[in-house]
C-alpha cells in the first residue's frame, strides 16, 4: 500500500484521491482481514504469517484501536526456535498492554497465561486452551458485539480453524497438520460452501 501511495505521489496524483483508490482494494486473506462474526464482534483474522515483525505490526493496530472491548486470540510467534517458553512468556508480556481479553493457544499457552497476569492483565480476563476446538467454543459464547478480535497465528498454526468455527462446524481438529496452505484452501477443513460466503470483509476504522 505504501509502495501504491508513493507511485502516486510521483507521478502527481493528489494524496486524498490516492487513499481513496486504495480504500477500495480488498483485503488480503489472513492478513489482518476485518470480517464481521455471527456475534456482531469484529474479527481481525491475520493467521498467514507470525515472525515477530508481522505479530509486532499486527499488536500495534490493536493496540491503537478503538472498541468496545479488544480480544487477542493468539497461537505464538515465529522467531524463537524451539524456545516455547520463551515465544509464550514474550507473547504474555505483550497481552496487558494491547487487549483487554486474552486466549492463547496450543502448546506453552500455560506460559503466556501466567506472564499475562504477571504483566498486569486480570486472571479472570486470561484464558488458555491447549486444542483449538475448546478454544473456539469459548469464542462462540464469549464474543459479543463492541468486540475487535485479532486471531494471530503462523499458516502452520491453522488457527483459521477456530475463526471459522465462529461461522459453521468446522471438521478438521487435529492437533497437527504438515499442510502450509491456508485452511480455506484445504479439502478437509469441512465447512459448507453456503456458510462460507458468510465470510465477508468488512470496513476497517
Amino acid at each position: 500500500m505504501l509502495g501504491a501511495l508513493a507511485a502516486a505521489a510521483a507521478l502527481g496524483i493528489p494524496l486524498r484521491s490516492a487513499a481513496r483508490a486504495v480504500a477500495s482494494v480488498p483485503p488480503f486473506l489472513g492478513r489482518l482481514q476485518p470480517v464481521l462474526l455471527p456475534s456482531g464482534a469484529i474479527a481481525l483474522r491475520d493467521d498467514y504469517n507470525a515472525s515477530l515483525t508481522a505479530a509486532n505490526a499486527a499488536f500495534n493496530v490493536l493496540r491503537h484501536a478503538r472498541a468496545g472491548r479488544r480480544v487477542l486470540v493468539l497461537h505464538g510467534v515465529s522467531d524463537f526456535g524451539a524456545n516455547v517458553r520463551r515465544r509464550h512468556r514474550y507473547v504474555g508480556s505483550i497481552a496487558p498492554q494491547i487487549a483487554d481479553l486474552a486466549v492463547f493457544v496450543g502448546e506453552g499457552s500455560d506460559y503466556a497465561c501466567r506472564r499475562a497476569v504477571e504483566a498486569g492483565l486480570a486472571s479472570d480476563h486470561v484464558f488458555g486452551f491447549q486444542s483449538q476446538f475448546e478454544a473456539a467454543a469459548f469464542l462462540k459464547k464469549e464474543l459479543r458485539s463492541g468486540d475487535l478480535v485479532l486471531f494471530k497465528g503462523k499458516t502452520t498454526d491453522h488457527l483459521a480453524r477456530v475463526f471459522f468455527a465462529q461461522f459453521a462446524s468446522v471438521a478438521c481438529w487435529k492437533l497437527r497438520c504438515p499442510k502450509t496452505m491456508l485452511c480455506d484452501e484445504c479439502w478437509e477443513l469441512g465447512v459448507d460452501s453456503r456458510d462460507l460466503r458468510r465470510v465477508v470483509p468488512v470496513a476497517a476504522e
